[in-house]
């Protein structure tokens, strides 16, 4: 339907225009624009992956064809936020220990949820079998 339309689209359309109307002032507004731009894009494709990884180990597919590129982008843009002024802006190196130091946490956090799933499934498949 139209209204759920534009339920979506407002919000959207409202964050847009503020942005738009809090930086035309600003000579170097569309660089800043851009650059949230482009790490929201890459947020974006942080989620995506990692929600299709979940996917893939719940339908029994080889997982691994998203997990890296994941794990890669998980720490593209932690390092990012960390590094960023418009962020955190840590020194570099600070910046990218950390942006290492999330990719092993996500890794850590994803094995031991892909263990706990493993069990519970087993668990499924033996009382289904009873």
């Amino acid at each position: 339907p139209k209204m759920n339309r534009l339920y979506v689209c407002l919000p959207i359309f409202v964050v847009s225009i503020a942005l738009l109307s809090w930086q035309s002032s600003n000579p170097d507004g569309f660089n800043v624009i851009w650059q949230y731009f482009g790490w929201s894009n890459q947020t974006l494709s942080v989620f995506t992956l990692w929600a299709i990884t979940v996917y893939l180990v719940r339908k029994n597919k080889p997982y691994v064809i998203t997990l890296l590129p994941a794990l890669f982008m998980t720490g593209v843009c932690s390092t990012y936020l960390f590094i960023s002024k418009q962020a955190f802006g840590l020194q570099e190196d600070l910046a990218y220990y950390l942006g290492i130091l999330t990719v092993i946490i996500a890794m850590v956090w994803f094995v031991v949820w892909i263990r706990k799933y493993g069990e519970k499934a087993r668990e499924i498949g033996e009382t289904s079998t009873d």
